[in-house]
């Protein structure tokens, strides 16, 4: 065997699932998703599935289909599931080479296993070519197991093997000390940092590391990121976590900015990266997590709130509409409003999507700066959003739509 890998550790190698292998179910057909184990050097997989209705009383069943070159580790429950390793546990110890089964059962709905609210757990295998036995881990998480009327995710994270063969690995050796599973949402209205909300699962190797320190990047400068930039940006350009034994879940704190110094605004794209920072008697580097997705912080507007349309007989053929409405916010980021007529047999399908493309002869532009409007209209002068002119022993529903200047809102 060749063995090439993304991260070698002593006679560990090390391969990360960037995006992670992910298999999902809705209650439809059995899926499947192979783990092919080329990165580590192995011309081989396993085929992981997701099936449903297998037995009466299963919702699912979750598997891993081997060949006569694997074996997992001990199983449990009569045999019939494969155990659910802890962390620095002895795969070697733990595989059972007398089960000749080719599909090994992970855990289904009336059986967790440890997998279940959003755990994550270690699956020890061992691999056998010529005389030779390799030993390795793969790590997986299943969530929402538990409402398996939902969604029944598998994510398949990364895996590791002993470079030595018949030497042991411990499950989860091999891995770095980075944060995982970064997410980050848009919270507050605040208009800045603040409205930030970050949240990541801790290294699983923190009890070797001293604190994180968390990077607002620019999209544009994402790609270009790395260890080096991020060990020369200056302070109050990043903020520091000292607590790297729980999860954490927190706002920017006030004042941070991104990496170039500049401020966090509105309407652009950012990313988060974490950097694990060790502690001094500990000989291992500084390392960098992936990027989170991308977020773009917005302020919704309120709802435009009309207060009164009405139309009035003013002698001969003409009509006026009176308009009167609350303008949210008061007016600030807006362009210019619409006034939209909509025949009464019209309005079950009209949404904004249709607003928004409506062409200008169609609409009557008002214009505002004040928090409220109060307005007539001549009828005669005005058509429906299709086009069509108002025909006075029809009914309309009055809608107003507002064009945001795109600079502050969008």
């Amino acid at each position: 065997m060749l063995f090439l890998s993304n991260n070698v550790n002593s006679q560990i190698l090390y391969h990360d699932l960037e995006p992670n292998i992910h298999l999902e179910s809705r209650l439809t057909q059995t899926k499947s998703i192979y783990l092919n184990f080329s990165p580590l050097g192995i011309n081989d997989s396993i085929r992981f599935s997701i099936t449903d209705q297998t037995m009466p009383g299963y919702l699912y069943t979750i598997s891993a289909e081997l060949n006569e070159h694997f074996y997992f580790s001990d199983t449990i429950n009569y045999s019939e599931y494969v155990k659910n390793l802890n962390f620095r546990s002895s795969i070697q110890q733990n595989i059972d080479f007398t089960k000749e089964d080719s599909l090994i059962l992970i855990c289904n709905s009336s059986w967790d296993n440890g997998y279940i609210e959003n755990k994550t757990g270690f699956l020890g295998f061992a691999y056998t070519y010529s005389q030779d036995t390799i030993y390795g881990w793969i790590r997986i998480k299943i969530i929402n197991f538990e409402t398996p009327s939902i969604n029944t995710e598998l994510f398949i994270n990364d895996f590791a093997i002993s470079t030595n063969p018949d030497y042991d690995i411990l499950a989860g050796e091999g891995i770095s000390p980075i944060v995982e599973d970064i997410v980050v949402k848009d919270i507050a209205n605040n208009k800045n940092e603040t409205d930030m909300n970050i949240s990541f699962s801790k290294a699983i190797l923190h009890d070797s590391i001293q604190s994180y320190r968390v990077f607002i990047v620019p999209e544009e400068d994402y790609e270009s990121f790395n260890l080096d930039i991020a060990e020369t940006i200056s302070e109050g350009n990043y903020f520091d976590i000292t607590s790297t034994d729980v999860d954490f879940n927190g706002t920017i704190p006030e004042n941070t900015k991104d990496i170039n110094g500049n401020n966090i605004v509105e309407l652009s794209l950012y990313r988060i990266f974490v950097l694990s920072i060790p502690i001094s008697t500990y000989t291992s580097d500084k390392r960098l997590s992936n990027p989170s997705c991308s977020i773009t912080l917005y302020t919704p507007l309120e709802e435009i709130t009309i207060n009164t349309s009405s139309s009035y007989y003013q002698g001969g053929s003409d009509y006026e509409l009176y308009l009167n409405f609350d303008s949210p916010n008061s007016n600030e980021g807006v362009d210019e409003y619409r006034l939209i007529l909509v025949n009464c047999s019209d309005t079950i399908n009209f949404n904004k999507e249709i607003a928004e493309n409506i062409t200008n002869q169609n609409y009557e532009v008002i214009n505002t700066n004040d928090d409220y409007f109060y307005g007539t209209f001549n009828l005669n002068q005005l058509l429906d959003f299709k086009g069509d002119e108002i025909n006075r022993t029809d009914s309309y529903v009055c809608y107003v739509l507002m064009i945001p200047d795109m600079s502050y809102f969008n």
